[in-house]
Formats: C-alpha cells, structure tokens, sequence
C-alpha cells in the first residue's frame, strides 16, 4: 500500500490517521463534518478501533492534513484538508491544531489572526472546497484504500439533551443525578471556566489521571489541560 511519511507508523496517532481517511472522505462527499467524539463512536461501531478520549484525535487528524498536503504535490490534484471537517460537537469548529491547514484560505495574514466573524467566513470556503473536490476517490484507489461501506449516522439526539444545574445545597455521598447533570452542562458551556477562545478546548466527564485520581470534566487544547473539580462545582451550583 503506498502511503505519505505522514500516514506511516505503528503508534495510534498513525493507525487511527489511515482509519479515519476514508470516513472522512464519505463526509466529504456527503458535505458534512464529524465530531471528534463522533469519529470515535463510529470507529468503535465499525470495530476499527477501541473507545479513546476525543482530545487524541487532533493529532490523528493533523496527520491526516499533512498526508494531504504531501500527496497533492505528489499526485499533482488538489487535495484541500480534509482534517477541517473534524469538528468540536458544541462550536462546530475544528480545534486550533487545525488553523495552520486553514492559513491558506487566508491571503495576507494566518486563520489565527481574524475576528470570529471572518474565521467562520474562511471555513465555509475551506469546508466547500472540501465538499466539492471530485478528488477524493482517486485518493482512495491510490492508497489502496476501500470507500467506507455504509452511511455514517447522524449524532445521537442526546447530544443536546437539557442540562438543568442543581439548586444550592452541593453534593454529598454518591454522584447525584444533578451532579452529573452539572457536569454534562460544564462539559457543553466551557465558558464558565476558559477566559477567552473556549471553542478551542475539547471536553470529557469522568477523565482519568496519571495519578488514579478522576477528574469531573477535563477541558483540553494542544498541550494544555484544565480540570474541573469538587469545590468548583460547589461554586458553580450556588
């Protein structure tokens, strides 16, 4: 099978990069994008993969975007990244990892630099140049890569399911049916804890420690981590 550098290795980053190649090319032709805790969910579901937290596949899916980049000059077709499809579930948006792919949509400055308003503009033209490339199976056929058999579904309904945040009192003995509530609502409102640019960070309930201790929410964005713990869920529940 040939592959790009980018796309070789035996590490999970490698491995989980060739297997969401092709999902994210039936996400292409069908003009939509996937949540990083989709992608996972439906990896499992096609038993490709075990459950892994949804922060790792950044690195995946940059290595996908590197891929990309790498076979277009190889190949000589235009292969825009089709990393940016990779979304947080509640922004919408991919994670900062991803600005350097979207630079070239960007003429005179880099993604990072624009307002809000003019970043949602250059990934609506990233994210249909992505839609509109007739690429995707040529790709495929030179990776020796079969197209992904079957749909992939639509996010579950409880993905939005209402959060109602506990009266004053905060929790005591085993986990309340309001502390997991008041967890899930930190989970989709990083707001309340990251100071500026939260669409940046992705989230998990329940994130183990290096230490064996659990951690409630853990917010997490490149390199840099945010746990969410006891006293501040006290706080956020008065």
């Amino acid at each position: 099978m040939p592959l790009a550098p980018s796309l070789i290795g035996d590490l999970w980053s490698f491995r989980t990069a060739r297997t969401m190649l092709p999902i994210l090319v039936w996400c292409a032709k069908h003009r939509r994008t996937i949540s990083y805790s989709h992608l996972d969910a439906e990896i499992v579901r096609r038993g490709l993969g075990a459950h892994t937290h949804a922060a790792a596949y950044g690195r995946a899916a940059g290595l996908v975007g590197d891929a990309l980049y790498e076979l277009e000059e190889e190949l000589g077709l235009e292969l825009p990244p089709l990393n940016a499809l990779v979304v947080n579930k509640y922004s919408r948006r991919p994670g900062s990892g991803c600005n350097a792919y979207l630079d070239q949509f960007v003429p005179s400055r880099t993604f990072a630099q624009l307002n809000d308003d003019d970043q949602w503009a250059v990934l609506e033209q990233a994210w249909d140049k992505i839609y509109n490339c007739r690429n995707w199976d040529a790709l495929l056929d030179y990776l020796e890569m079969e197209a992904l058999a079957g749909a992939v579904p639509s996010e579950y309904e409880d993905d939005h399911e209402q959060v109602i945040i506990p009266e004053t009192g905060g929790f005591s003995g085993g986990e309340s049916e309001h502390h997991r509530r008041l967890k899930e609502y930190v989970l989709r409102h990083p707001d309340l804890v990251i100071e500026s640019d939260a669409h940046d960070w992705e989230g998990a309930v329940e994130v183990m420690l290096p230490s064996g201790d659990c951690a409630d929410v853990m917010f997490h964005n490149g390199p840099s981590m945010l746990a969410v713990e006891g006293q501040i869920f006290h706080l956020l529940g008065r």
